[in-house]
Formats: C-alpha cells, sequence, structure tokens
C-alpha cells in the first residue's frame, strides 16, 4: 500500500508503444492514496493513462483536494481505470486541463468502476479530447440505463458522459 500526502509527482513521462501511467502505475491488486493536495502534474504516456493508470484489480483514491492536471496520453489523459475490477475513488479531488485522443478526464472499462463523491463537476473540468470529454464508460454490462440516470444527475450536463457498449468475446 501506497499513501502520498501534500506529495507532488511532476514531469514524469512512460515511454514505449504500450506505456501506462505517466504519473502512477497502478497494477496488480496495488492501492495507492493520494490525499492531502498530493499532485500528479505535466505527466504523460504514450499509451494509456497520462496522470494515473490503475488495472488488473488495483484500487486507487484521490482524496482532500488531490489533483490531476496537465497530462496526456493517447487515449486517457487523467486517469484509465480498466480490466479486473479495478477501482477509482474520488473524493474533493481533481482532474484538470488534461488531453487525449480519446478521453480528456476518466475513462473505466472493462469491469473497472470509478466513484466521485464532491468531486464529479471539478473532475471534468477543462478536458480536451477528439472523442469523449470528461468521463468515458466502456462496458459489456447490461445496466446502462441506472447508470446513465444516476450519472446525468450528478453531473453539469449529460454531454459530457460518453458511453460506447462494448460487445463481449
Amino acid at each position: 500500500r501506497a499513501m502520498l500526502v501534500g506529495t507532488t509527482i511532476a514531469d514524469c513521462q512512460a515511454l514505449g508503444d504500450y506505456s501506462a501511467g505517466g504519473g502512477i502505475n497502478a497494477y496488480s491488486h496495488a492501492n495507492v492514496t493520494l490525499q492531502g493536495g498530493s499532485r500528479i502534474e505535466r505527466c504523460r504516456a504514450v499509451k494509456w493513462g497520462g496522470g494515473m493508470v490503475v488495472y488488473d484489480g488495483a484500487y486507487a483514491e484521490l482524496l482532500e483536494g488531490s489533483i490531476v492536471s496537465e497530462c496526456s496520453s493517447r487515449t486517457t489523459g487523467g486517469v484509465d481505470v480498466y480490466l479486473g475490477h479495478s477501482h477509482l475513488r474520488m473524493v474533493q479531488s481533481s482532474i484538470l486541463n488534461c488531453s487525449a485522443h480519446r478521453c480528456g478526464g476518466v475513462a473505466a472499462m472493462d469491469h473497472a468502476s470509478v466513484l466521485a463523491i464532491n468531486s464529479v463537476r471539478s473532475a471534468i473540468a477543462r478536458t480536451q479530447a477528439q472523442k469523449h470529454l470528461g468521463l468515458h464508460v466502456l462496458t459489456s454490462a447490461s445496466p446502462l440505463p441506472l447508470l446513465r440516470r444516476l450519472l446525468r444527475a450528478a453531473l453539469p450536463t449529460p454531454m459530457l458522459v460518453q458511453w460506447e457498449l462494448g460487445l463481449a468475446n
């Protein structure tokens, strides 16, 4: 378990065609917490999660004013959460000014989940992407209508959520 309190990770890069997690790469049941205003800023990954990637059963928390900002990658500029029931929990934290080809803020896919409390409005602010802004959810699961209603009620505008139904192999 890694706990970062009042810490800044800045100007880092994950290089290589399939690189992931420019600032933090939480993998294989890792447990990472950023709190007390911790920051990931100006980090870059070539492929996934410019700021952070959480995958293969990992768990990450962004708490108490933590910020991911000005990060970039091809897939998701801020945080990529995917595979093996990985989870991102955000409480009073932000993902700002991140950019990517696919999703600027947070992408959740392949049995991953994201819980944002007192964070959603700031978490998707000022992100840039060619395809999806803020939050991108890719799933082959069936509860899409319920999830859409819950997220749209919490977001300032439903246009910020892009849903894509993936077909299971």
